[in-house]
């Protein structure tokens, strides 16, 4: 059963483009797909086309097929970016765990995750697989873009090391470690005023070495507990970062 396109524009669905200036757009083949084989696009139908930084257009169809679509932009406007900016550094995770943390953190509003080859990281990567994965990651938040109605995309970035992310920290007002052995919750480390910026540093299975904390601590960080239950890594991300989301009044 195809999903019909709405007329309602703020229910039409979502996608991305790298420009979005002029009187007309284009979708590639994966979009063009998708509206002609699943939602059964047709000429006069409404979606609504961003830029990933704040540029959002509503188009009315003017050709589909499945390799291209066209469409005439009928108005546009610019969509703020949210005044609370939180940053994740996530340790790099087993597995397809990085993928489901880049998805969740797209979803809830996370405005850029930097993934980082933490000390007891167990995947080793080169430069190459580097590069490789964060394209994947990059196509995976904006795919989760697209499912959560969100107009801007986060920034990816990866595959760093602890120094490196000790030295990038001085771009976040607010700096906290999660370390399941701090006597400071993390609900206690978060003021009663919105900073313009907030990063949160997540280590891996086995959390952060007293190293890595030493070096975080150096660049202004405070190590946070979540309570009392020890959280998996990819848990942990989306947890920290809803809280902090939560506290602020951006989610909720």
């Amino acid at each position: 059963m195809t999903e019909p396109l709405i007329e309602d524009v703020s229910h039409a669905p979502l996608f991305f483009v790298e420009e979005l200036s002029g009187t007309t757009v284009s979708l590639g083949p994966q979009d063009a797909r998708h509206l002609a084989m699943v939602r059964r696009a047709r000429p006069g139908d409404v979606v609504r086309v961003a830029d990933g930084r704040g540029t959002l257009a509503t188009v009315r169809i003017t050709s589909v097929s499945d390799n291209q679509v066209v469409a005439d932009v009928e108005r546009s406007e610019f969509v703020e970016p949210s005044p609370l900016d939180v940053c994740v550094y996530q340790a790099l995770p087993k597995g397809t765990k990085a993928d489901l943390v880049i998805q969740k953190l797209t979803e809830i509003g996370v405005q850029r995750v930097v993934m980082f080859a933490a000390q007891r990281s167990v995947p080793e990567w080169d430069q190459r697989r580097s590069a490789s994965a964060v394209d994947r990651w990059s196509a995976i938040a904006m795919e989760a873009a697209k499912q959560s109605n969100r107009i801007r995309l986060p920034a990816i970035e990866g595959l760093w090391d602890a120094r490196k992310v000790a030295e990038d920290l001085s771009s976040s007002e607010v700096k906290l470690a999660a370390h399941a052995a701090s006597g400071r919750r993390l609900r206690d480390a978060l003021g009663s005023k919105m900073p313009p910026s907030v990063a949160l540093i997540i280590g891996p299975e086995g959390g952060l070495t007293d190293d890595e904390l030493g070096l975080f601590s150096e660049s202004g960080a405070m190590s946070v507990s979540f309570g009392s239950p020890i959280l998996r890594t990819e848990t942990a991300a989306l947890a920290g970062a809803t809280m902090i989301l939560y506290h602020y009044e951006r989610l909720g």
